[in-house]
């Protein structure tokens, strides 16, 4: 699909807080937009999806929504993740408590963080046991250390999934035993943060 054909086909709609109604809003993203969102500081992000005018189909930038303004860009991901190999297998955007994080998938993990508009690596998470031949997603922050929780996505679907913390200081990853669920587990985990100020009117 061309770019053009996506912009001419797109609409924004957005809700109106405490009432049951929707307005159309006269701008449209960019790119079209793929995944789930991550709120940070006033702004809803998402990854761009692929359309034909990309090269390779991949676009690799996020497309932002000013909550406030009701107004929509975009950024480029980290330069780095655009100029590795071909092992490149998955990305996705994650909330580090409150903070866009990215997490790039290829020979290895890597997690990067938006820092006043700039990104800034977090981590490097080398793919030795227990991460071979599979997916990893990164859940989000274990803790105020900032230590990773992330759980495995088989590509066998006959394995189970397991939960594991990433140690930020040690760099070490070590699996997370829950009580009752076995040896694994095949439901999924989301995590949330919650603000202390949030509350809920009407």
């Amino acid at each position: 699909m061309k770019l053009a054909d996506v912009r001419k086909n797109l609409l924004t709609m957005v809700h109106v807080l405490g009432t049951n109604s929707w307005i159309e809003i006269p701008q449209v993203p960019d790119y079209p937009i793929t995944g789930e969102g991550v709120f940070s500081h006033g702004y809803l992000y998402w990854l761009a999806a692929c359309v034909d005018e990309s090269p390779n189909n991949d676009p690799r930038k996020v497309i932002w929504f000013n909550v406030k303004k009701e107004e929509f860009g975009w950024i480029d991901l980290p330069k780095e993740t655009q100029t590795q190999d071909e092992s490149f297998i998955s990305h996705r955007l994650v909330d580090l408590h409150g903070e866009l994080g990215y997490e790039y998938m290829s020979n290895k993990i890597e997690v990067w963080v938006l820092k006043k508009k700039e990104w800034v690596i977090y981590c490097r998470v080398d793919q030795k046991p227990p991460f071979p031949h599979q997916e990893i997603m990164v859940l989000g922050q274990w803790n105020k250390k900032g230590d990773l929780l992330m759980t495995n996505n088989p590509w066998e679907k006959s394995l189970p999934k397991r939960l594991f913390v990433y140690g930020q200081e040690s760099g070490e990853t070590h699996e997370v035993k829950l009580a009752g669920w076995g040896n694994g587990w095949k439901g999924d985990i989301r995590m949330y943060q919650i603000s202390s100020r949030f509350t809920i009117h009407g």
